[in-house]
């Protein structure tokens, strides 16, 4: 892109720095007011293209840096050398003398270039890429709305299933609880059952033995002889129901169903997640800009060598 700001070339080959407001894209010189007037009038210049200096600054750069004069001789650009696909002054015309019939004047080569059919199927293929474009950015903005929209639909799904696991796990687990609250109950209602009558026999044998401690002392020979068989039924029938109270020790043992504890071993994933990078359902045209020469001039060339030929 050419300075923002630019100084008359011809005023700046007088030592005098006056802004320019103009661009002469033949001489390609920045001109100001007063030079733009008698550049305008001059019979070497006054059929020249000029332009505000403002339209020349947007320009792209690639665009303004064609310039109309030859880099080697500073002579205005004449012709145009179809072999060699560049502009020549005629200085160059030596250089170039091989080509022969493929030198043909630059002002008929680039004519009317803005109405031609290259620059409108050039201008329409930036006009479809432009669509092109939208469409595609349109297809992406709506490819990321459905990635959220399924990453979203797929955290729900975790997570309902999830609380589907924890429903399930709670809902045995306390089955296992209550069977274990069961087991636990019989179990302590059996012992205190028996240690109740264990208490109840301590208390009788106590009772035998101060029994025995008062027959000791205060009865008969007679009383004793009498009374020792009933005692010693009474001790033998405690001893039968001592017996028959004894039994084996309640054992409490808890096993967690294998196929829960393989959960820890064997489920290493909640899951399987990818993505797959799958052809788009939208269609995108190819643009003309394939059947647009890329070498500028060529149609126009090829006609004036065919019409040279004949």
């Amino acid at each position: 892109m050419a300075s923002n700001i630019l100084l008359c070339d011809i005023c700046n080959l007088r030592s005098l720095s006056n802004p320019s407001v103009h661009w002469c894209q033949d001489c390609d010189e920045a001109l100001c007011s007063n030079c733009e007037e008698y550049h305008a009038l001059s019979k070497s210049s006054k059929g020249h293209s000029i332009i505000p200096i403002n339209e020349y600054q947007n320009l792209p750069s690639f665009v303004a840096n064609i310039k109309h004069l030859c880099e080697k001789h500073s002579e205005k650009y004449q012709n145009y050398c179809q072999i060699h696909k560049c502009p020549i002054c005629y200085k160059c015309i030596q250089e170039h003398g091989e080509c022969g019939k493929s030198i043909f004047p630059l002002e008929d080569v680039v004519k009317y270039q803005n109405a031609s059919q290259s620059f409108h199927t050039l201008t329409k293929n930036v006009a479809d890429l432009e669509v092109k474009i939208g469409r595609m950015e349109n297809d992406r903005k709506n490819n990321l709305t459905e990635v959220i929209n399924r990453c979203k639909a797929g955290r729900k799904k975790i997570h309902d299933f999830r609380l589907k696991v924890n429903n399930h796990l709670d809902t045995i687990e306390q089955g296992l609880i209550k069977e274990l609250q069961d087991g636990e109950f019989k179990c302590n209602q059996k012992i205190k059952e028996i240690l109740n009558r264990l208490s109840e026999l301590e208390q009788e044998v106590s009772n035998c033995k101060s029994t025995l401690q008062s027959m000791k002392m205060h009865a008969s020979d007679l009383q004793v002889f009498f009374a020792m068989p009933q005692i010693k039924k009474q001790l033998s029938d405690k001893e039968n129901e001592l017996n028959c109270l004894h039994s084996d020790d309640f054992l409490v043992t808890l096993g967690i169903d294998t196929k829960i504890e393989a959960i820890l071993v064997d489920v290493k994933r909640f899951g399987a997640f990818s993505i797959k990078a799958i052809p788009s359902s939208k269609e995108f045209t190819e643009t003309e800009s394939r059947q647009v020469n890329s070498e500028p001039f060529s149609e126009f060339g090829q006609c004036l060598y065919s019409c040279s030929v004949r």
